[in-house]
């Protein structure tokens, strides 16, 4: 008998799809199908996934603002959630379902994991919501820890040690590494021409989604630090999010050595990296 397990996410970024491609590939091997559900972003935001995968389909968000946060609703996943076996959420207090899920996990018969960092990190543990997210972070049935660290802090709950799984996030790095093996001086030197970067000026980069969590402020206070002390620093910010306005603004103020260059992929990716 097959099982079926099935990931619920906000929304599903370009660069995961064949990390969940690979993944359903290997259950599917091992007789669990694999099912992957993301929903819409509150704003539009390039780099994010709109249609359908293999494994992957859209269910709709629903944002509630509540003071200065929105609370996310994800809609349109009962009937995946009767099929499931474990049911894998991130984990998150404005995310609404796990609540719920919490609670269901019992009657509709599927385990529940928590896949996330255990607390965030760009804020003091003291804080009421990381009170609170200490607390029911304990109700589920397994963790997927982002990595030891992640591990150390789920396990500082009091969850069971040997219900958490460190998975080491990264991303399949070999065709990257081929791609950056493949750009030659030209290319490099075309792109430094593009921004405006002097050919032996040193280059910072930035690659993430841009939202608050990431804290760019820091990241702009750091790299001035850095322009302080070496005058022909570049920085490049690759990426795209709730945050782009504050990026896009910043950059804005700093033309001459900041550079935000949206999302990329593939070969252009590798080519900022490069650099």
């Amino acid at each position: 008998m097959r099982r079926r397990c099935t990931i619920i996410k906000c929304v599903c970024e370009r660069f995961r799809v064949p990390f969940y491609e690979r993944l359903g590939d290997i259950l599917g091997e091992g007789g669990v199908d694999l099912r992957v559900l993301y929903g819409q972003p509150a704003v539009p935001e390039r780099g994010l996934v709109e249609g359908p995968f293999r494994y992957g389909e859209r269910m709709r968000n629903v944002y509630i603002p509540v003071l200065h946060k929105r609370l996310i609703l994800h809609t349109g996943v009962r009937q995946a959630l009767t099929e499931s076996d474990l049911v894998v959420v991130q984990q998150g207090n404005t995310l609404l379902l796990n609540y719920a899920l919490i609670a269901l996990r019992g009657v509709m018969g599927f385990r529940l994991a928590f896949w996330g960092h255990g607390k965030n990190f760009q804020t003091s543990p003291g804080r009421l919501a990381e009170k609170w997210k200490r607390i029911y972070s304990r109700f589920a049935d397994h963790w997927f820890a982002y990595n030891d660290l992640s591990k150390r802090v789920v396990t500082g709950f009091g969850f069971p040690e040997d219900k958490i799984t460190s998975v080491g996030n990264t991303i399949d790095i070999d065709a990257a590494v081929a791609e950056s093996d493949s750009i030659g001086e030209s290319e490099l030197s075309a792109l430094r021409n593009e921004l405006g970067i002097q050919i032996d000026a040193p280059v910072g980069i930035c690659c993430s989604r841009l939202y608050e969590a990431k804290g760019l402020p820091f990241l702009f206070r750091s790299m001035e630090k850095v322009r302080a002390e070496i005058p022909e620093f570049h920085l490049i910010v690759v990426g795209d999010g709730p945050f782009r306005e504050v990026v896009a603004a910043y950059a804005g103020r700093n033309p001459s050595w900041v550079h935000w260059v949206g999302p990329a992929y593939g070969r252009r990716k590798a080519l900022y990296f490069k650099v």
